[in-house]
């Protein structure tokens, strides 16, 4: 377990998977680093859309009941092509720049 910390990306990129809430950020990070997300007590709204779309997108696994944790993770480390299948599908999704594209376009308006 780990609480706050500022260098999420370095942790991510060290993991084989991420058990968590599937909010906005953690789900963008973790894409963007090809994470599989085991996705976990999501908020009603849009973590739960978040969850759907994981599953959707086949980049990790809603996890709906405490019990179902420790037979996923067990499942998925016995199936390492199906965490590579979930890596390849995140990676695919992935937009690492688009902070900086959405800059970019918006000083090259201001400067128009």
């Amino acid at each position: 377990v780990l609480g706050w910390t500022d260098n999420m990306h370095e942790w991510m990129a060290a993991a084989d998977l991420l058990l968590g809430k599937p909010g906005s950020g953690t789900l963008l990070e973790a894409m963007n680093s090809g994470l599989p997300l085991l996705a976990f007590d999501p908020l009603p709204g849009i973590e739960r859309r978040h969850c759907n779309l994981i599953e959707k997108w086949r980049i990790g696994c809603w996890i709906k009941r405490p019990e179902e944790i420790a037979e996923t993770i067990d499942g998925l480390f016995g199936q390492p092509e199906k965490l590579q299948e979930f890596r390849a599908n995140a990676l695919k999704l992935a937009c690492p720049g688009a902070a900086q594209q959405a800059a970019q376009a918006i000083l090259n308006l201001l400067a128009a």
